[in-house]
């Protein structure tokens, strides 16, 4: 098991230009609780949460101290050029000197199609010609590419991604249909939020019989993103996931941030609890994360920062975590 911070989302109590500055603290103390990776995410037009743009961040704190592995979680692959994204992959990944994995997804949101100008009839297409353009982008040969949706003729890249022959490609998953998908293109799969154990147990099954036919191992990494709730008493854990967990989901509802076809999204709070969260004393999270890592996960990124909690929460919840939950934990 490896952990990892969930960056990128803005305090909602913080100014955009003072992020940075939590970040930072936020990464420093990681490091010493044992945690290897960060990961960003990213919504268009997402008021009133602040979603900053994952390449970027991730260029700035490739800067920060110690070995961080760096990824999006996750870029909208179908809405975006991927001959300026394998540019822009290229540069991240040799900004942090070969630490970058490409999370990517195909999305969902109408309002983002229309914004990109296009339909979501057509985003698998687009999603898997896009991954197959830029993989042959960072050979570094000369491309010509004709496809259905994407036009490139004799491009090549001025230099190529550090990692050989590119960055880890891993790719969301909240239906079976993704999950095939992620181990027939991709290199490991990621669970979001709203993801139960349950759907990551079987989408895991999903993932490696893909990997199968294509003549690959079960050997793949699997990441998690988790809202976290520790306290040293069980009944503070509590007390503090039923003032945040509800409403984070509230949100994704209002403005969309759900396929309406894949996992449920609203459950009671006891089943939040169980199904989607890491709740409790050092001995019960330590607990429910085995169980992750039996269910397949590979990474836990951690949800830290939410509506209702106070600039120190995640603070002390990174110190608690690396005191007596990750330490506990075999690391892969």
């Amino acid at each position: 098991m490896r952990f990892g911070l969930y960056l990128g989302v803005g305090d909602p109590s913080l100014p955009p230009e003072r992020q940075i500055d939590q970040w930072s603290e936020m990464m420093r103390l990681g490091r010493a609780a044992g945690f290897t990776h960060v990961a960003a995410p990213y919504h268009w037009v997402s008021h009133p949460v602040k979603f900053f743009h994952p390449l970027l961040v991730l260029a700035r704190l490739a800067a920060e101290p110690g070995d961080w592995q760096l990824a999006t979680g996750t870029i909208q692959l179908p809405l975006v050029n991927p001959v300026e994204l394998a540019e822009m992959v290229a540069t991240v990944d040799a900004l942090c000197g070969g630490r970058f994995t490409l999370g990517v997804a195909i999305g969902y949101r109408d309002q983002l199609f229309e914004a990109a100008g296009l339909t979501r009839k057509d985003r698998t297409g687009r999603f898997e010609e896009a991954i197959a353009l830029m993989k042959k982008l960072w050979t570094g040969e000369t491309v010509t590419h004709h496809g259905r949706y994407f036009h490139l003729t004799e491009g090549r890249m001025g230099f190529t991604p550090v990692q050989k022959p590119h960055p880890p490609i891993w790719i969301g998953a909240q239906s079976a249909g993704a999950a095939e998908r992620a181990g027939r293109l991709g290199d490991g799969m990621l669970a979001p939020p709203q993801s139960t154990i349950s759907n990551i147990r079987e989408h895991a099954k999903v993932f490696y019989a893909a990997r199968r036919a294509r003549g690959l191992t079960d050997q793949a990494a699997i990441g998690a993103f988790r809202n976290v709730c520790v306290a040293e008493r069980r009944k503070d854990a509590y007390k503090l996931a039923e003032s945040v967990l509800p409403g984070g989901f509230e949100y994704y509802k209002k403005v969309g941030l759900q396929e309406k076809t894949t996992v449920e999204l609203i459950l009671p709070f006891e089943q939040e609890v169980r199904e989607r969260a890491i709740v409790g004393d050092p001995d019960e999270c330590v607990d429910r994360i085995l169980e992750y890592e039996a269910a397949g996960v590979t990474h836990i990124y951690v949800r830290l920062i939410q509506a209702g909690w106070s600039k120190q929460l995640p603070i002390d919840t990174i110190r608690l975590l690396g005191e007596k939950v990750v330490s506990r934990v075999p690391l892969g």
